[in-house]
């Protein structure tokens, strides 16, 4: 974890003063997304992003929660599911009972990890990416409903499993994640998985990937493929499937800002987030 010595000042001091609950994110990113949701409840919390002043990510979150706290502002912060990787907290990494993971507290009281992958995955609604098509896409939505996005939406989640497994794999051995686009572009899911064992072969990773790409499927229950697709996105990196999505649907741009902004509109911001929101608010 971050030590004080490595943080720089809080620029948000008056917090103490202000009334308000602040809310720490990983990113910018996060900061942007989170704004786009909660603009109306300025009142009553302020979100900040623990790059201003940090490094940004988990440790960096839980770095400024911890020093606000020991100046009495009422802070807190909310991280990634995939800290709990970086910080080899398995037993709730591989909880598939949300029920069991929601009540968990790895990191204390005041610091929340998120159901999902990472908050990317908070904006792939089928619905939300039907409009974003609409409006952006060259691959034509007409003709296509809901349930064929959420069948596409689990196909290339379900690719991206040995992805994630050799992710996994390779943060057990102390070697780099995979980059960005590792194949991204590929739909074939022998490929993908021969591609994937060939990496960790080059680099003499010791690791079974059968068992751990085993695990990852065990999230993806449900009784239809929506429910499947919900569910596999809790332990799927989001930013990757973004970028097959991106590739498949042939969109240039990042839309990460427009899917929180029109999912803002439709009135479906998930159910877990506005819950963890509203215990923040009436925390201490």
């Amino acid at each position: 974890m971050a030590t004080f010595k490595s943080l720089n000042k809080s620029d948000t001091v008056d917090g103490k003063y202000s009334g308000r609950k602040l809310i720490y994110l990983e990113s910018k990113t996060d900061l942007a997304i989170f704004q786009r949701w909660f603009f109306d409840e300025g009142e009553f919390i302020e979100f900040l992003s623990s790059k201003n002043g940090g490094s940004g990510g988990c440790a960096t979150v839980v770095g400024f929660v911890d020093k606000d706290r020991s100046m009495g502002i009422p802070s807190f912060g909310i991280v990634d599911r995939d800290a709990l990787m970086r910080e080899n907290a398995w037993d709730l990494f591989w909880e598939n009972d949300d029920r069991i993971y929601q009540r968990s507290r790895p990191f204390g009281d005041y610091i929340r990890p998120l159901g999902r992958w990472e908050i990317e995955n908070y904006l792939l609604n089928p619905k939300v990416i039907f409009a974003l098509l609409t409006d952006y896409g060259k691959y034509s939505p007409d003709g296509i409903d809901n349930d064929l996005l959420s069948d596409q939406l689990l196909q290339q989640s379900q690719n991206l499993v040995p992805v994630t497994a050799t992710n996994i794999c390779l943060h057990m051995a102390g070697e780099k994640a995979l980059v960005p686009h590792f194949v991204s572009g590929e739909n074939n899911p022998a490929q993908i998985k021969a591609k994937c064992i060939e990496h960790l072969d080059k680099r003499h990773v010791e690791c079974d990937f059968e068992s751990v790409s085993t695990r990852l499927l065990a999230f993806c229950d449900g009784n239809n493929n929506l429910d499947q697709y919900w569910r596999l996105s809790r332990i799927i990196d989001g930013k990757r499937l973004i970028l097959r999505l991106q590739s498949k649907y042939e969109l240039k741009d990042d839309h990460r800002y427009n899917l929180a902004k029109m999912i803002k509109e439709q009135n479906v911001i998930s159910s877990e987030i506005k819950t963890l929101i509203k215990d923040i608010k009436s925390a201490n």
